[in-house]
């Protein structure tokens, strides 16, 4: 009795259930079927994604999202680039300040400006100059903040100055400028950065000759044959530039240093002083003379 339900129940499972689900699902032999044909068909216009499809669609939207946004760091990466060490690095933006030639670049007005040489033709740099691209200038520095830690001021001691005792050679004035043009080691002249607004300062500390080829004090005409002449003497410091194609650089700038005394030998000069010797001799008897009668 017990067999004979078993048997039965058996006969509803595989035969008699399948036969009711082809009918429900319009014909088919089963749901799998029907899904197959009817589903995933090419009688839906919309047909259904797997899960696999839907993971693969989402992970190509990432991705194409990813690459968009590297595509636009690195323009942007284009155009502030800062040359921190050597020549390698630099701060590109051509979109905003052009040089259409060595002496020139384009004010706020976008009309073109010659970069202004210093007026003293025996100076190397400016610490006044027309038409400066301080628009330029500021938004480089916001755009790329990493050259702030370019800024420094040189430190100057005037207190070693105050020596009443103290004669100099060559007398000479030490101070600290802020040049905003200099001329670089190929005598190029570019503009140097310089910000109150952005406090990005280059100070550099300068000495310089009060007066330059003058004689040297207290020594000079002691030796015979030696002539003294006082000579302003330069350094190159590295300096935060612009270069002729609107990039911020690193560059090395000549600018005075210190005022010192040069001694030459000259034999030409000790026949000079003998004669001028000599005709100072001859004149002094004519004098004693002259007093005495």
């Amino acid at each position: 009795m017990t067999l004979g339900k078993s048997i039965i129940v058996l006969l509803e499972f595989f035969i008699v259930l399948p036969i009711l689900e082809a009918r429900v699902y319009h014909g088919y032999n089963s749901y799998k079927q029907y899904y197959n044909y009817r589903i995933n068909g090419e009688q839906l216009k919309h047909p259904t994604l797997t899960s696999d499809e839907i993971i693969n669609e989402i992970t190509n939207e990432i991705i194409n999202k990813q690459y968009k946004q590297y595509e636009n760091s690195n323009d942007m990466k284009e155009q502030i680039k800062s040359r921190f060490e050597d020549t390698s690095k630099k701060t590109d933006l051509k979109s905003d300040f052009i040089f259409p030639d060595e002496f020139q670049a384009r004010n706020s007005d976008d009309n073109y400006v010659q970069v202004a040489r210093c007026n003293d033709k025996k100076q190397t740099f400016c610490e006044d100059v027309p038409y400066y691209p301080i628009d330029f200038v500021n938004q480089a520095i916001i755009r790329n903040s990493s050259l702030l830690h370019y800024a420094h001021e040189d430190i100057v001691n005037i207190a070693q100055r105050a020596d009443i005792d103290e004669i100099q050679l060559c007398p000479s004035q030490e101070r600290k400028i802020y040049p905003k043009s200099a001329e670089n080691l190929n005598k190029q002249w570019r503009y140097i950065l310089q910000s109150n607004e952005t406090n990005f300062r280059q100070g550099i500390r300068v000495e310089t000759c009060d007066e330059q080829d003058s004689t040297c004090k207290m020594i000079d005409g002691m030796i015979s044959g030696y002539v003294t002449t006082c000579k302003q003497k330069y350094i190159y410091r590295e300096l935060s530039a612009i270069s002729e194609d609107g990039r911020i650089i690193r560059d090395f700038f000549r600018l005075p240093a210190s005022c010192c005394c040069h001694i030459e030998f000259q034999p030409e000069n000790i026949g000079k002083r003998i004669s001028a010797f000599e005709e100072t001799l001859q004149y002094r008897p004519q004098v004693l003379q002259k007093i005495y009668v």
